[in-house]
């Protein structure tokens, strides 16, 4: 088999960790709601924490100059093409991620602190 003619460039190994820890973390959250389904304190403060966790791995990665590159070097014009475009949509995507994930945190926080204004019970069939 043939290796591709593109490679990742290093950016992504550097955020590997980041990136994965948040998507772990999120799943943990997504899970705590059937486990824990009047938990919807945690679960909106976890959001909003996990939003804001997210913004800096999203705006590095917006930073980046390239995020693929050609695996021959800057002979292959035809391959240089291809890198660009796939790094365009690479970067069009991060736009679109970030939007997604200020929008989500600034949803949550307003759910939170909409919950917030109704008193805590113990839990849900007693009565206060």
């Amino acid at each position: 088999m043939e290796a591709l003619p593109i490679v990742w460039t290093p950016i992504w190994a550097d955020l590997t960790v980041a990136a994965v820890s948040i998507l772990v973390a999120g799943i943990v959250r997504e899970l705590m709601g059937p486990i824990r389904p009047h938990w919807i304190r945690p679960y909106l403060a976890s959001g909003a924490i996990l939003d804001v966790l997210a913004l800096p791995v999203l705006f590095r990665l917006l930073a980046a100059d390239n995020y693929v590159a050609v695996a021959g070097g800057a002979g292959q014009s035809l391959m240089g093409i291809f890198a660009f475009m796939f790094n365009a949509m690479i970067f069009v995507g991060l736009i679109l991620m970030s939007l997604i994930v200020v929008f989500d945190c600034v949803r949550d926080v307003g759910r939170l602190l909409n919950v917030s204004r109704i008193p805590f019970r113990a839990s849900p069939g007693s009565r206060a």
